[in-house]
């Protein structure tokens, strides 16, 4: 693990000029989020669990960017600033190699300290873990969305082809009588959520990162349609010439401001971002799936992207039976529906992604477990960072017009490679 080495060594360099709060108090749990419309609805289910326990919940918040790295630096530090984290999937392999992260079998096993019925695992859609242990458990499962102005597009595009003709439509530079600035944009800044969102075109165009046998193949022919895809959108000027800068904020509030007719791929996570803004076009803002290939039977094949952000106990807290005690009621039934309901994040459970009071406040749910039953993740590698930031060079070089996709993605996979024999 170059990556987990690597942190360790700054660490241990640096180590005097960090400075971490005390641990948590016996019986206070510590939280530790992103700044994000989840972040938000978990401060209401934390006062509902204080509520109901007595037990004190602390929220620390984290800005989007740079939070994983933050939070993976203090595990391998062997803080016990945090208790509970709020934790990508996808990174779990490798903090659970690294022996960082609390196993969690033995506490959902103890009818001591779990009610099964709240509890209820087969009412999750997914856990995660490492080499047959559990280490964490769903807070919301995020896909991919077309977003897209539906007074203005009353039938949205179903293809990329289709995506491509109505945003230069509404683009204001070609059509003049466009209301909108630019017919769309898409996460263009590298960091967590470049490569994701670049994900669901690939795949649909029958890419991947490996394929069956595990060989490496982001460098195929058709990962090199799907990169000239986003390449073709840049050149055409029809998103914005600062794409580079766009994460998913700033993607937000170009279709809050009314600046874009259409966004995506792009969080699902957006749409309770906006339905909780004043937004005067918040009403008129609506989701579809992500475009795909149409096939010779007239079908459209799509597979967007999904993963989860979920929650981690860290295994130097000084209090893990509090932690999990928490860890818990969040992730329940119960905390479940109140961080939806305040956020309108999409929860992690058949029966709240079906619940009747959820579906009329969140009518998109249906949306979201239509496009879950076709969706897909990454691959769950220890390399899982260093590979991602293969991808976001790689990306970046290919959106900023400094390298062909071919030669990107052919030094994205000579990386990867080199990772997987390691």
């Amino acid at each position: 693990m170059r990556k987990k080495l690597i942190w360790l060594i700054i660490i241990i360099v640096m180590i005097a000029g960090f400075s971490f709060t005390p641990a948590a108090a016996e019986g206070k749990v510590v939280l530790v989020v992103r700044t994000s419309p989840e972040g938000d609805g978990l401060r209401v289910t934390a006062q509902e669990y204080t509520k109901k326990t007595g037990v004190d919940v602390e929220i620390v918040e984290i800005g989007r960017e740079g939070y994983l790295t933050s939070v993976m630096t203090h595990l391998l530090a062997g803080t016990s600033e945090y208790d509970v984290i709020w934790f990508l999937s996808t990174s779990i392999g490798e903090m659970a190699e690294a022996g960082v992260l609390e196993p969690l079998n033995d506490y959902i096993n103890n009818p001591d300290l779990t009610d099964p019925a709240e509890f209820d695992s087969e009412d999750l859609l997914a856990t995660y873990g490492y080499e047959g242990k559990t280490y964490g458990l769903p807070q919301t499962i995020s896909t991919n969305y077309l977003y897209y102005r539906s007074d203005l597009i009353p039938d949205p595009p179903k293809t990329w082809d289709e995506y491509f003709e109505v945003a230069k439509k509404f683009t204001k530079s070609i059509n003049p009588d466009s209301p909108t600035t630019y017919g769309t944009v898409f996460i263009g800044m590298p960091g967590e959520e470049l490569p994701k969102c670049w994900y669901s075109v690939l795949w649909t165009y029958g890419g991947d990162i490996f394929d069956d046998n595990g060989n490496v193949v982001i460098n195929s022919p058709a990962a090199i349609k799907a990169a000239n895809l986003y390449l073709k959108f840049i050149n055409a000027g029809i998103i914005t010439k600062d794409v580079a800068t766009y994460a998913y904020t700033a993607v937000t509030d170009a279709l809050k401001t009314g600046q874009v007719a259409m966004a995506g791929p792009m969080w699902d996570a957006a749409m309770g971002d906006i339905l909780g803004s004043d937004s005067p076009y918040k009403n008129d803002i609506k989701v579809t799936l992500v475009p795909g290939i149409k096939q010779n039977d007239g079908s459209i094949y799509r597979v967007p992207f999904q993963h989860s952000w979920c929650f981690v106990i860290n295994k130097n807290s000084a209090n893990l039976e509090g932690a999990w005690k928490f860890l818990n009621y969040v992730a329940g039934k119960e905390g479940a529906k109140i961080t939806s309901i305040e956020s309108g994040s999409t929860p992690a459970r058949v029966s709240l992604l079906t619940d009747p009071e959820l579906l009329k406040k969140f009518p998109y749910y249906k949306l979201h477990a239509e496009s879950l039953a076709i969706a897909k993740s990454e691959p769950s590698v220890t390399f899982y960072e260093d590979m991602h930031d293969a991808m976001n060079t790689a990306l970046t070089l290919i959106m900023s017009g400094k390298l062909e996709p071919k030669d990107a993605l052919d030094t994205a996979a000579a990386k990867i490679e080199k990772l997987k024999a390691q």
